[in-house]
């Protein structure tokens, strides 16, 4: 056998690396493609500071208040399982593994947790049907139960948070209502002689311009009456003006320690927590009339009301629903307005009304259904039904029985109506922050969830949210303060800068010390 020499193997021999050693135009060309590809693919590639894993776990919830357990088990828990059941996604359970449905009975709540298939790739189109199912399920649940909440959005994460906290009120605010107060406390006090004064102090609760004035006026006429049972004030006489009520007194030498705090704790038993007002300020004693501003200032309650900030809020959510990169904005904090209806048994029975007629004669008046339509030869006119009330102040005007004498009796003559808010909250949201002073405030706000669209770039959102923000700022109420309590696009920046920089300092590092080993093998030839 004869031996091949190595020049005539390096000849017949083909390789890779030979032939792109021969070929170097075709290796430049292709390094080249290969650094633009992956240029490309760093600047267009998906950012976000957490990966997006599909999750296949969803919660339901079901309220029934005022049931018990074993009947929430029994009526909402067992009905709402069979449901979920018939889903062909759900997770099969091994030997140790979860159950796919695992529910908890509580009085008033039924809970369910609801896992689907590892083998399921895209949870959207299975947890749609089972909302869907779920649904369907709302006209048969019992009465007072419902409705049915289905959460599959629960391990998804806000790549912004963004709350909407109402600032102190003004210094020209509070100096506005202070100057109204010392007016009515002195007009109070112009007959009584200057030891008499001396001896006098004012109970001042300040409540915003929009409530009714008549509900303060009312629990301030109960507090005070219990404070004169007591023997802790004496000739008490109420105050009341544009935004504020209040009852001015002598104070009795037995009552005037403490007296504030026991006021205030009369107030909580004699009115209930669910009473007051959270857009009221805190009570304030007033001694001498020059004293008000300031202590007014000391009690001085939030700039804007929760309506106002849900006003603020809900057009911040319009504003950045509209951007291409965001896939949905969630409010957490918002208190839901309500309309309450303050009546006498009595004065009901006397028209021989019971209070179920007053839920009927409303109902029948906010219609949100069409009337028809009526063909007029070739021409359709579509009806609506008239009668809904616009506004909550127009309320009034729904007639809801006749006298004997055929005269239209109207619900403002049997009720008063006092806009308000959900009572008792469920849930209340608030903000600490610092004021100019370097003190500590607590404001309420509106917490704004923001999802970033799957395959968006974290950079690219928070461009386009800051121009929103910015574009609004003329829009939203003066001094409106937005926080941002967890913003995703400054946190991946900062990572990337802290990186950066840590490059860079590896790199000096690595040159340093190549050319100080550079210079030592010079010295040594």
């Amino acid at each position: 056998m004869a031996r091949i020499s190595d020049q005539e193997h390096i000849r017949s021999t083909r390789n890779v690396a030979r032939f792109f050693v021969e070929n170097r135009s075709i290796a430049w060309v292709l390094l080249i493609a290969t650094v633009a590809w992956g240029i490309y693919g760093y600047v267009t590639i998906p950012k976000s500071k957490d990966p997006d894993v599909p999750v296949r776990i969803a919660l339901v919830s079901c309220p029934w208040p005022g049931v018990s357990a074993e009947k929430v088990e029994q009526l909402l828990t067992r009905p709402l399982e069979n449901k979920i059941a018939q889903s062909d996604f759900l997770h099969k359970p091994e030997s140790g593994s979860r159950y796919a449905i695992q529910s908890l009975s509580l009085p008033g709540l039924a809970l369910l947790r609801v896992q689907l298939a590892e083998n399921v790739m895209d949870v959207v189109e299975p947890f749609n049907q089972i909302n869907l199912d779920l649904n369907a399920l709302n006209n048969s649940l019992p009465d007072g139960a419902g409705p049915i909440q289905f959460d599959s959005e629960a391990g998804e994460t806000a790549a912004l948070m963004l709350t909407v906290a109402s600032p102190p009120a003004s210094e020209v605010q509070v100096r506005l209502r202070a100057s109204e107060i010392e007016s009515a406390i002195q007009a109070e006090r112009s007959h009584l002689s200057s030891s008499e004064r001396g001896r006098r102090g004012a109970f001042v609760v300040v409540f915003p311009h929009e409530l009714d004035a008549r509900l303060p006026q009312r629990m301030s006429e109960a507090v005070s009456r219990r404070v004169e049972e007591l023997g802790l004030m004496g000739d008490v006489r109420q105050l009341s003006g544009s935004g504020f009520v209040g009852f001015d007194g002598t104070i009795h030498n037995s009552g005037e320690k403490g007296l504030e705090e026991q006021v205030r704790r009369i107030a909580s038993l004699r009115l209930g927590a669910n009473q007051i007002h959270p857009d009221v300020w805190r009570p304030i004693l007033v001694r001498q009339v020059d004293e008000t501003y300031d202590r007014l200032l000391e009690a001085a309650g939030p700039r804007y009301s929760y309506a106002q900030l849900d006003d603020a809020t809900a057009l911040i959510s319009r504003s950045l629903q509209s951007i291409a990169q965001v896939s949905r904005v969630t409010s957490v904090g918002n208190l839901p307005q309500q309309v309450w209806l303050s009546y006498s048994q009595e004065q009901l029975a006397a028209y021989g009304l019971k209070p179920s007629k007053l839920k009927d004669a409303l109902s029948a008046r906010n219609i949100t259904t069409g009337a028809g339509v009526v063909e007029a030869g070739d021409v359709q006119i579509f009806m609506e039904p008239s009668g809904a009330v616009p506004a909550p102040f127009q309320i009034g005007e729904v007639a809801i029985s006749f006298s004997s004498d055929g005269s239209p009796v109207y619900l403002r003559d049997l009720v008063e109506i006092a806009p308000g808010y959900q009572s008792p909250p469920r849930f209340l949201n608030f903000y600490g922050h610092r004021d100019e002073k370097g003190d500590w405030k607590r404001s309420p706000a509106i917490t704004l969830a923001v999802d970033m669209r799957h395959g968006e770039q974290v950079a690219d959102f928070g461009r386009e949210v800051d121009g929103a923000l910015e574009e609004l700022r003329n829009r939203l109420p003066d001094g409106l303060i937005l926080a941002r309590t967890s913003d995703e696009p400054r946190q991946v920046e900062e990572s990337i800068d802290l990186f950066m920089t840590a490059l860079y300092e590896a790199i000096i590092l690595v040159v340093i010390v190549a050319w100080i080993g550079f210079r030592e093998w010079r010295s040594a030839l």
